[in-house]
């Protein structure tokens, strides 16, 4: 695949707008201006709220008057959301910091996807996209690992705010790349107010193949948000010194980012890519727990290698939700759908986090991870039961007839 301005544009895009220098050093900032650990999970809450109310209104707006428009707002938004942590400490003003970071992620849900989708179906290059996506995901893995490495730095030597205003700069800079990806005009269908909302839910009522994928999807961002969840309790408790989890992370998203940038080789049928994408979620689970249980040397490489397949995963499962949702969609709705997916994983996860959290705490890793493990198997097993009864992908309807 040949690399052009629009390429150049969305890595670009998408390495500076994840580049999020405070990551790693977030709660122990929270800590230093007087909150507690319950006040920091709140925000957090808040956050989850913020996105998952605002995503189909959003998604709407892009659809109605551009994606570009959206990711505009969006790197405004989430540069004044991470300032204003540190320029306003109070309480009350970082609650509506995380509404605006919420609002901020969700105006990006999707548009940017939907923007290249767009632009690449005006070029005829739609086969170019499994590649771009892919590219632009490993982008989104490299700003992310490589800011926090730099973030705790800068917070150790420079005090802990510098990374959230170090954030908000960079985000900001990543708009002069958005010139670079031209926008497709706005068909007729997606200028009338209410046509992107009758739209996509008329498609999920009659198309049950298409609530498939998003359960399918929500479920993978449900165990995929799972893995960093575990990833400092278990080094915790493989008595990992703390000055190696920054490292380990980094590693992680390397692996990650590797796989997306690959996504080019993968040209597997549904059924294949579904397999793909489940069996390395139950080596992480089981590979995490064994390490844990035996401790010791043996036992951290136990546990990376299972780290090692939560990222392979998390390195390839967005873009390849993307792709799917975007065949499903038409141009009229396509951001919203994509902002409905979004909202599904959310609200599936600020559900089971909670739980999850509590359970860590009080079972530990190996009990909890072996837990998880079969949830996920019996959820995977319901829903491709329910895949094969509405024959919701090729390769599952084949399966069913032989059946």
């Amino acid at each position: 695949m040949r690399i052009n301005g629009l390429a150049i544009g969305f890595y670009g895009f998408r390495l500076l707008r994840n580049a999020y220098f405070h990551v790693a050093i977030s709660i122990t900032y929270f800590s230093s201006i007087g909150l507690t650990l319950a006040d920091a999970l709140t925000l957090e809450s808040i956050y989850y709220v913020s996105k998952c109310l605002t995503e189909i209104p959003t998604g709407f707006l892009a659809d109605r008057y551009g994606r570009k428009a959206c990711l505009v707002a969006s790197s405004v938004t989430a540069a004044a959301g991470y300032a204003m942590m540190v320029l306003c400490p109070q309480f009350a003003w970082l609650i509506v910091a995380e509404l605006l970071l919420g609002l901020s992620m969700s105006l990006a849900s999707g548009a940017d996807s939907a923007l290249v989708y767009e632009a690449l179906s005006e070029q005829s290059r739609l086969d170019d996209y499994r590649t771009v996506e892919g590219r632009g995901w490993s982008m989104r893995n490299l700003g992310y690992g490589a800011a926090s490495a730099v973030g705790s730095l800068l917070a150790a030597r420079y005090g802990l705010g510098l990374p959230f205003l170090v954030s908000s700069v960079f985000i900001l800079g990543s708009l002069p790349f958005l010139a670079l990806i031209g926008e497709p005009p706005l068909s007729a269908m997606s200028k009338k107010r209410t046509s992107a909302a009758r739209a996509v839910f008329g498609s999920l009522i009659r198309d049950c193949r298409f609530i498939f994928v998003l359960l399918f999807f929500s479920l993978e961002f449900i165990y995929v948000r799972v893995g960093f969840w575990v990833f400092q309790p278990a080094l915790r408790e493989l008595q990992v010194p703390v000055s190696w989890f920054g490292p380990l992370f980094c590693a992680t998203l390397a692996i990650s980012l590797a796989a997306g940038m690959r996504m080019d080789l993968l040209r597997l049928s549904p059924g294949g890519t579904m397999l793909l994408l489940t069996l390395p979620i139950l080596a992480f689970h089981g590979f995490l727990a064994w390490g844990v249980q035996i401790s010791g040397s043996e036992g951290l490489l136990l546990a990376l290698l299972g780290f090692s397949f939560h990222a392979v995963v998390q390195g390839i499962y967005d873009p390849i939700m993307r792709e799917w949702i975007n065949t499903f969609s038409s141009s009229e709705f396509r951001a919203t759908t994509l902002s409905l997916a979004s909202m599904l994983g959310n609200l599936g996860f600020a559900a089971v986090a909670p739980q999850f959290g509590g359970a860590l705490e009080r079972f530990g890793t190996t009990n909890v991870m072996l837990l998880t493990a079969l949830l996920f198997a019996i959820c995977l097993l319901v829903l491709i039961a329910w895949g094969l009864r509405i024959k919701a992908v090729p390769a599952l309807q084949q399966l069913a007839q032989r059946i």
